[in-house]
């Protein structure tokens, strides 16, 4: 069997050159500085790309609950917290104490006139944290949460559920005392915080009230 080549008609090129437009160029050059701008250039090398984002808002650290000057709340461990009606912190409701673990349900438990839901709280007090060094944070909260620590927002998924176990950190602390506000929303049915916490000298467990101290009354002139 003889094969024939087929033979291209001549009015059909096997390749067309077509003049590309100058507006395809300008298209073209603009799409490689768009991506030239997402990386990270050394030399001739691209080390390494990035993906720039707006900042995310940080709120500042509120002021910490202080201990009411009254001599009977001579105490010196735990934590204060203020129950608060509403998802936001809308009308404080009732100031409490309490020298047990950071764990706890939201509900009436807490005591006959507390909302078991529609509420929202704050605790406050300053931390003790034995070693210098990087400490994490595992959140349990229903619903949202907002940490600060020494000052600083470390923590927000507010008023929105947060995540079971929600590791935050590794966050870098000095030894001694800082300040510690927690913040915790609560919109349907009973809620639930807890707060774990590891670092130097200290294996991961839930606070207790013994980790911390409280806030010295205003115009006390305590440290």
């Amino acid at each position: 069997m003889n094969l024939q080549p087929i033979e291209q008609p001549a009015d059909e090129p096997a390749w067309t050159h077509d003049a590309l437009s100058p507006w395809v160029w300008v298209a073209c050059l603009m799409a490689l500085v768009a991506i030239l701008a997402e990386a990270t250039v050394v030399g001739p090398m691209i080390l390494a790309w990035t993906r720039s984002a707006p900042p995310a808002a940080v709120a500042a650290a509120p002021a910490p609950l202080a201990v009411p000057d009254d001599p009977m709340l001579g105490w010196q461990s735990g934590f204060l917290v203020m129950i608060y009606e509403g998802p936001e912190l809308n009308r404080p409701i009732k100031l409490m104490r309490r020298n047990g673990p950071l764990r706890f349900p939201l509900n009436s438990e807490m005591g006959p006139d507390i909302p078991v839901e529609n509420m929202s709280l704050r605790i406050s007090a300053r931390l003790r944290l034995p070693q210098t060094g990087e400490y994490r944070f595992w959140i349990f909260s229903d619903d949202g949460a907002r940490l600060w620590v020494d000052g600083n927002q470390v923590f927000s998924v507010w008023p929105s559920p947060t995540r079971p176990g929600e590791m935050i950190g590794p966050i870098a602390l000095e030894a001694g005392t800082v300040p510690f506000v927690l913040d915790v929303s609560n919109t349907v049915g009973p809620g639930w915080i807890g707060l774990e916490m590891e670092g130097p000298g200290f294996p991961r467990r839930y606070l207790q009230g013994s980790d911390f101290i409280p806030e010295p009354a205003a115009g006390s002139g305590a440290p």
